[in-house]
């Protein structure tokens, strides 16, 4: 690459960002009123499914949960997956915490060295789960809750169907972490706050970040549907919300709900960047995961949905 070829893709960020610049200062009531429909989209949305997992979950590591999988899911997760109990404890909280999670539990267990650097980027392929509350409540709205639970149903049997062909060829035999300390319920619910807020206000950014500039970029844009894939693109959660205002079959808004939760967003991917950036983690492989995982669930989807409706 030629050094003039080089300075103009360094300098593409900056043009980008002045050109949003000037699209706030074009139009700053649409700014105002998107950032006010990203904040209660995400306290009406987000933040309930959000707050009380990621606090019932630290606390519940606090007070030795991590020794009960060990004790009882050991076996179930050296089979299917070749990973040891801890790995499994990640995989069943992803589940019901939803994303960004999995990426912060792989994180704070890889600096605790419960696991391994290895594991942690096999577990990004596979974790991103989203909130069965968000899926129940929100999609169940959009569509119906039949077609809520296959859409639940189809995405996370994806991620496990990604993280059976690509488990590591051997397990790998990881000491049992050494008790915790035991702290009073007072303590351990200042450090679940300080830690659930760390997560929460990364998501929260993310979100008003991203709605506002696709809500700026879009509004030049007259076709409804391309403004939805758009949205969905970007930030998945106000990308299914606009699949309601589509005129689709009930398969149709589920391909595309389905599609949008498999990817993630952008708003999704720059939240998990965030978390693993720390520590160094492969984000490729949490990608990887991510497109693997959209295809498998679309065809999942639709055997489900010839099989059940």
């Amino acid at each position: 690459m030629t050094t003039n070829l080089k300075k103009i893709v360094n300098n593409i960020p900056l043009l980008f960002l002045i050109i949003i610049f000037f699209a706030l200062l074009k139009d700053a009531d649409l700014v105002l009123k998107s950032s006010i429909n990203a904040a209660t989209l995400f306290f009406t949305k987000l933040f309930p499914c959000m707050f009380i997992f990621y606090t019932l979950q630290d606390l519940l590591l606090n007070y030795g949960i991590l020794k009960l999988f060990i004790k009882f899911f050991s076996p179930l997760s050296k089979k299917l997956f070749h990973l040891d109990a801890c790995s499994s404890y990640i995989i069943f909280m992803s589940m019901l915490t939803g994303f960004p999670s999995g990426s912060k539990y792989i994180t704070d267990f890889y600096n605790k060295k419960y696991i391994d650097r290895n594991t942690a980027n096999y577990l990004l392929t596979f974790t991103h789960f989203s909130n069965p509350l968000f899926i129940l409540g929100t999609v169940s709205v959009i569509t119906t809750k039949s077609m809520a639970l296959i859409i639940l149903l189809s995405h996370f049997l994806s991620n496990f169907v990604v993280a059976f062909f690509t488990r590591p060829k051997l397990y790998i035999e990881k000491s049992i972490p050494q008790t915790r300390e035991k702290k009073s319920l007072t303590t351990c619910l200042n450090d679940s706050f300080q830690n659930t807020f760390s997560i929460v206000k990364i998501v929260f950014c993310t979100t008003i970040f991203f709605v506002v500039i696709i809500t700026l970029f879009t509004s030049f844009i007259p076709n409804t549907y391309l403004k939805t894939i758009l949205f969905g693109l970007f930030d998945l959660t106000k990308g299914v919300t606009e699949v309601n205002k589509l005129s689709l079959t009930m398969y149709q808004k589920g391909i595309l709900i389905c599609s949008f939760i498999s990817l993630g967003g952008v708003s999704v991917h720059m939240q998990v960047q965030s978390i693993i950036a720390q520590k160094k983690l492969s984000y490729p492989a949490f990608l990887k995961g991510r497109i693997a995982s959209t295809g498998i669930n679309l065809l999942l989807y639709t055997i489900l949905c010839s099989c059940i409706l």
